[in-house]
């Protein structure tokens, strides 16, 4: 099964814990993010069945990575901490805030989505209309987890965020 391959292992995508094959797109950086090594969209078309089910991305590695949640409008981000002053972070398009009465609260989207400890999941819910899913991955060096953020000079490290950011490269 063909997999896009990172400095962080390789990234798997599956459906209710099975792992599916899929296509990804080599994209381009941009002036938000220049110095990024890799930045790469992942569609995955997924009909709606009526049941709950999941779409996950995650990175499949045997090194331990630390993680930042790093959301913003409509991103839901998480990036991750390696070996060597790597950093990556996996995007995902929507974004949720809480639940009442079991149901998704201030969302623009019919999904919910999920912070893994590899990766992100989307919840597609049973009245889930949406059949396009995305996520973005974009990796950067010279970046560790203990830098500081400076307003001084460019943080190389928010442009992972930038790069993973679905709403980009769609």
């Amino acid at each position: 099964m063909k997999r896009l391959n990172t400095p962080f292992g390789d990234i798997s995508i599956k459906i209710n814990d099975k792992e599916i094959s899929y296509e990804y797109k080599k994209c381009t950086n941009d002036r938000s993010c220049p110095n990024l090594l890799g930045r790469y969209l992942i569609e995955i078309t997924s009909k709606p069945t009526g049941k709950e089910y999941s779409i996950t991305c995650e990175i499949t590695t045997n090194q331990f990575l630390k993680s930042e949640i790093e959301s913003g409008e409509m991103l839901e981000c998480i990036g991750f901490y390696g070996e060597e002053r790597r950093k990556l972070s996996i995007g995902a398009y929507g974004e949720c805030w809480g639940y009442v009465e079991g149901r998704p609260m201030e969302t623009r989207n019919d999904y919910d989505i999920e912070y893994k400890p590899d990766g992100l999941s989307y919840l597609v819910l049973k009245e889930t209309r949406t059949d396009k899913y995305y996520f973005a991955i974009s990796w950067i060096d010279d970046v560790g987890y203990e830098d500081p953020i400076s307003s001084d000079e460019h943080d190389r490290g928010v442009e992972t965020w930038f790069g993973s950011d679905p709403t980009m490269l769609i």
